[in-house]
């Protein structure tokens, strides 16, 4: 594949100054705490359609299928992280560092899944990308 204006576009990339690079670092550390936020709430809260049981913390209505995990300890929401990276590439991550996390995501053999970061990251993505996308742009225009 041949990238037509490569050459143009490296030269005004390394041209462009280095606020850009902490335009672009805020509007991603912005999305990824924006993600991070509404997977937060959407485990915490609403409704869920799942089987209810009696547990040492009371009542409880877990999630079906498909839904959002329902909060049973606190234990995900309160694990949640969110890490940002500049010092080779512009980098986030969120996520958690318990195991269950991944099981809730993606399922078991024994359980089918409650994806609660996938979502999540659908769902900010369309704003976080015009952030991303006007930080930059804004970058651009003051290069000129």
């Amino acid at each position: 594949m041949t990238v037509i204006g490569a050459d143009r576009l490296m030269g005004k990339l390394k041209s462009l100054p280095m606020f850009a690079e902490a335009k672009v670092m805020a509007a991603l550390n912005d999305a990824a705490q924006s993600l991070k936020d509404d997977a937060a709430r959407k485990i915490d809260g609403g409704k869920r359609s799942g089987r209810v049981y009696q547990t040492p913390f009371g009542k409880h209505q877990a999630s079906a299928p498909g839904e959002y995990p329902k909060t049973l300890s606190g234990q995900l929401v309160a694990s949640l992280f969110k890490r940002t990276s500049s010092s080779t590439a512009l980098t986030a991550e969120v996520g958690t560092g318990l195991d269950y996390g991944k099981f809730l995501e993606f399922g078991t053999s024994r359980m089918l899944p409650r994806p609660w970061l996938r979502p999540s990251f659908l769902e900010v993505l369309p704003s976080a990308r015009n952030a991303i996308y006007s930080a930059m742009a804004s970058a651009i225009k003051q290069a000129h």
